[in-house]
């Protein structure tokens, strides 16, 4: 969408803002967010965490550790990821994710974007952390800064190979790994994360706080 926007009587409206699913939904701006708990990774209701077949410590989270970006309030959580050392082992990784279940408003189809995005800082400086969202496509490699920072990630479900089950559409990965630039660089890595979020679309929207249930259209 082209950025069109308009001032009357200092009202200023920036359209770039609204996206919209149907044309009943033309007074409706878009807000979605397909992650539970996008600001609690501890909550093992929603958030699990995996280590490789050949090695790699279970990342582990401490709630509540920093000041989020936003607001300032005490809500951003530390992970740790750990892979005892830095390695080419594709067999060795740390993972924090979450899965995204079926529904009919977000199956996945051929073509479809979704994009995922967070805030992260990193506490040991210059460490990369490799991401994977909704369609299920290949890692992002991204090196945080001691700075708090969005980042965002777009991807297409290329083709009906890579669509979702009935029961799964992908989800996020953050993962620390051998063999991948976050294992090969570091074995350890600290970082501040606030802020989960996937929905469909080519970019990213306003983030909209998550707690047991996902945001659907608002």
């Amino acid at each position: 969408m082209e950025n069109l926007d308009f001032t009357y009587n200092d009202l200023y409206v920036n359209f770039a803002a609204f996206a919209f699913k149907r044309s009943s939904d033309l007074y409706q701006p878009y807000a979605a967010n397909l992650i539970k708990h996008s600001e609690q990774l501890d909550n093992t209701s929603s958030w699990s965490t995996s280590v490789g077949s050949a090695g790699g410590v279970a990342p582990e989270v401490i709630a509540d550790a920093d000041r989020n970006p936003i607001n300032g309030q005490m809500n951003a959580d530390l992970v740790v990821f750990d892979i005892g050392g830095a390695t080419t082992n594709g067999s060795v990784w740390s993972i924090l994710s979450q899965s995204i279940s079926y529904n009919n408003d977000f199956r996945g189809v051929t073509g479809q974007n979704y994009t995922w995005s967070f805030w992260a800082r990193s506490v040991d400086g210059g460490k990369t952390l490799s991401i994977r969202g909704a369609a299920g496509g290949p890692y992002t490699n991204i090196t945080l800064t001691s700075e708090w920072k969005r980042y965002t990630g777009t991807e297409k479900i290329a083709s009906a190979a890579t669509e979702p089950t009935a029961t799964q559409m992908g989800g996020i990965n953050f993962t620390l790994r051998g063999n991948f630039p976050s294992g090969l660089n570091a074995g350890r890595v600290t970082a501040l994360i606030w802020g989960v979020q996937i929905e469909p679309g080519s970019f990213a929207t306003d983030y909209v706080k998550t707690d047991s249930v996902y945001r659907d259209w608002e």
